[in-house]
């Protein structure tokens, strides 16, 4: 496992783990928004999967639903929720319960190839590619 990698799971947990300290529970209403997921990466770190209807222009690039299924070997086996923009130039950062991107502000993907691919597709989307 890269520290690219780590870093941007702990970041997503921390972020996830105060909104649902606030008794949002929005993982479950991404969940229960997306009736359809398409996959657009997978790695040995697991698969990741977006939400094409999901998918919204924003001022600084893309924001969309996505999910990521961790690998058996993770240790885990439920997947993880996100609500993410991307700028299209290779940097993310998640977006809160309210609907406001987190305080924690852009972070670079880096080797995160699970994170690149649900990048390059909403970009691809927004760009009319297939």
């Amino acid at each position: 496992m890269t520290l690219s990698f780590l870093l941007t799971i702990a970041r997503r947990w921390l972020s996830w783990a105060l909104v649902l300290g606030l008794g949002l529970g929005v993982s479950s209403a991404v969940a229960l928004a997306a009736p359809t997921w398409l996959e657009v990466a997978h790695s040995s770190e697991g698969v990741q999967y977006v939400d094409p209807e999901s998918i919204e222009v924003t001022d600084a690039g893309v924001r969309l639903n996505s999910y990521w299924q961790p690998a058996p070997s993770k240790g885990l086996s439920e997947p993880v929720y996100y609500v993410t923009e991307y700028d299209c130039q290779g940097q993310y950062r998640d977006v809160e319960a309210t609907g406001q991107p987190s305080d924690l502000g852009w972070d670079a993907i880096g080797s995160d190839d699970l994170n690149r691919g649900a990048m390059m597709y909403g970009c691809a989307q927004r760009d009319g590619r297939p």
